[in-house]
């Protein structure tokens, strides 16, 4: 079905997919009541549904079921991981380089003592930081289950500890990090956009502060604005 898919998006341009993936046989009767096109390929366990659109990956069969301000609390609550898992480590960038006088006195000299400590800028840190977290996902995706789970305990609790311990990085990072990483869990079926998309708003952030955030945030909602289907 991943060689298919490729052949139905209507603009490889976007960032987005056109065409969801599902191996749920309730998901797909409701896509199909709903107008979509589904397609069945023998020899593999997921349906291509088609067109589908950006809002359907913060939704869930499970919506459907639930109280409607509850469901919509949970829209809401994906709409803001989103925000998070690709923003913040690139606004915790540009408010700590370019606008220092964002945080409160406290905040900020417990952050300029941590960066101090450290050898390289701030947003090479976040960046090596989520390399090295994309490294261990990959790895505990790759490896058997048990063996992955031991993966990412290391390289957590061990490596992460011993990074801040060293001065290679801060520990100010590491929360960014961890939250990010969290965050991201909440909507897992555009983690390939979310990835790429945070590695770039750490660099917006690093190159040109707040003004370079808004302009990869204005770049994200005309991508998103022009898919087709």
């Amino acid at each position: 079905s991943g060689y298919i898919s490729t052949f139905l998006e209507a603009d490889r341009k976007s960032i987005f997919s056109s065409v969801f993936q599902t191996e749920r046989p309730d998901v797909f009767c409701a896509k199909l009541n709903e107008g979509r096109v589904g397609i069945l390929i023998e020899g593999t366990p997921f349906a291509l549904i088609c067109p589908s659109i950006f809002t359907e990956n913060f939704s869930t069969i499970d919506d459907y079921v639930s109280k409607p301000f509850y469901a919509t609390y949970i829209r809401i609550l994906k709409y803001f991981c989103f925000f998070v898992t690709i923003a913040i480590p690139g606004i915790y960038v540009a408010l700590a380089t370019y606008h220092p006088e964002t945080f409160s006195h406290n905040l900020l000299l417990n952050l300029v003592a941590s960066e101090e400590a450290t050898p390289y800028p701030l947003y090479v840190e976040v960046f090596i930081m989520m390399i090295f977290y994309e490294i261990m996902r990959e790895a505990g995706i790759r490896l058997p289950r048990a063996v992955g789970g031991a993966v990412s305990i290391v390289g957590g609790l061990i490596i992460g500890d011993a990074a801040v311990k060293s001065g290679l990085v801060s520990g100010a990072i590491l929360i960014v990090v961890g939250i990010t990483a969290t965050a991201s869990f909440v909507v897992p079926s555009i983690n390939e956009q979310t990835t790429i998309l945070r590695l770039v708003f750490i660099l917006a952030g690093g190159i040109s502060g707040l003004f370079g955030i808004g302009l990869a945030t204005a770049f994200l909602i005309f991508n998103v604005c022009s898919m087709s289907d």
